[in-house]
């Protein structure tokens, strides 16, 4: 079992023609990220994911829209291994708080070809 995680921001530029003549700022947005994985035979693994999110609040030419985000995600994601080049990923995710944030719930497959020698 491994468990991981990460910070990360998300930084934007201004939007200079917001409606034509006003100009939209984005502060930053900042989270922090953590997987929980397990190798179930080694080439199959499966992980519980949680992502949250806060700030990131706008303003327009100068006024503050009172509009910081909050979002707090959790999912889970199962992948396995083909063979060396080819993988398939099944993914969960829902966002559980969303404020100023899209409230959503997600399954996506994956495909995933490496070119190369692939992996082992």
């Amino acid at each position: 079992m491994v468990a991981d995680g990460n910070l990360y921001a998300y930084f934007f530029t201004d939007n200079t023609t917001y409606h034509g003549k006003e100009v939209l700022s984005q502060r930053p947005l900042p989270g922090l990220e953590a997987h929980i994985s397990y190798d179930v035979t080694p080439n199959f693994w499966a992980s519980l994911d949680s992502n949250y999110c806060f700030r990131g609040n706008t303003v327009v030419d100068g006024v503050g829209q009172n509009d910081a985000q909050r979002n707090l995600t959790v999912g889970a994601e199962a992948s396995w291994a083909v063979n060396s080049r080819n993988s398939i990923a099944l993914v969960f995710a829902k966002a559980i708080v969303h404020e100023n944030a899209p409230a959503y719930t997600g399954v996506s497959l994956k495909y995933f070809y490496s070119w190369g020698r692939g992996y082992k």
